[in-house]
């Protein structure tokens, strides 16, 4: 069954959903007729329903562009924005009140070597400071947020590559101190969060933009989500 976090109303009213792709594929019997190029987009969308059905919330899915949003003739229902994540074992759903929003779910193990591709100078120091029990954790909560990131400043209609994006200090952005703090969190059943703010020399973010928001990452499940209170 899917694990459902239905987080606090004073946040965005945000919730989210994270499900075992063959799970929901035993549940709805049309996702196996469904080629691997677009299963993973599919069990999105129908994690999505569960989760509209779980909140209570009637409405469609608009997705021609994006910040994806649920359209609803509900005048007494708030505007919902969404974002998905699929890996090969699981899929995500992020539904909140503000349309910069992210979300990210990874399954395998990043490599060091793989990360060294990607990661700052700064980020690399740190991974391999942690204890080497720690440092796959380590590295997969900075790729989490990281892509987590980009995709709420996708939403944002500010312009980054997933290259730029990855590049970008995610220590400069959501500070050492968090980040640690969303690390060394023991297995829990629910995301711990940590509040960050971008800066505005922070190379991600052009034409001197600036995010604040927070940060959750749920360690038991490899996934990590972001929102932003405000966009200047």
């Amino acid at each position: 069954m899917p694990q459902f976090i239905i987080a606090d109303k004073t946040h965005h009213n945000h919730a989210i959903a994270v499900a075992r792709l063959d799970t929901l594929m035993q549940d709805y019997a049309d996702l196996q007729q469904v080629g691997r190029a677009r299963l993973g987009s599919m069990a999105c969308r129908y994690l999505l329903t569960l989760l509209q059905q779980k909140m209570g919330l009637s409405g469609k899915l608009q997705d021609e562009a994006l910040p994806y949003r649920i359209e609803s003739n509900d005048l007494r229902q708030p505007t919902y924005y969404v974002s998905f994540s699929h890996s090969r074992e699981h899929v995500a759903v992020l539904l909140a009140t503000t349309p910069w929003l992210g979300i990210d779910i990874e399954d395998k193990t990043i490599s060091l070597a793989v990360a060294k591709r990607y990661f700052t100078a700064n980020e690399i120091s740190w991974v391999v400071s942690v204890p080497t029990c720690q440092q796959p954790q380590a590295t997969k909560l900075l790729w989490t947020l990281k892509e987590a990131l980009i995709k709420q400043q996708g939403n944002a209609k500010l312009l980054v590559t997933l290259t730029r994006g990855l590049k970008a200090d995610i220590l400069d952005s959501i500070g050492k101190s968090g980040i640690e703090q969303l690390l060394n969190q023991k297995g829990s059943d629910s995301p711990k969060s940590v509040t960050y703010q971008l800066p505005l020399s922070q190379q991600i973010i052009p034409h001197n933009s600036g995010i604040k928001g927070v940060s959750y990452y749920w360690p038991t499940l490899n996934c990590g989500y972001v929102l932003a209170d405000k966009i200047a």
